[in-house]
């Protein structure tokens, strides 16, 4: 699976990560499959640190 990852708050880069672990599903859980994604202009403040 893969994830874009912030490490530094305060730093705009992602790390694109292809190996993360998955946790076990327990039997209330649920694996949802994501074709597309979006990063919405909060998201970019929020990884510059500028929101509280």
């Amino acid at each position: 699976m893969r994830a874009a990852v912030l490490r530094n708050l305060g730093d705009e880069t992602l790390e694109v990560v292809d190996d993360i672990e998955l946790v076990e599903l327990g039997p209330t859980d649920v694996k949802v499959q994501i074709k597309c994604t979006g990063v919405c202009h909060s998201d970019l403040h929020g990884m510059k640190g500028d929101l509280p």
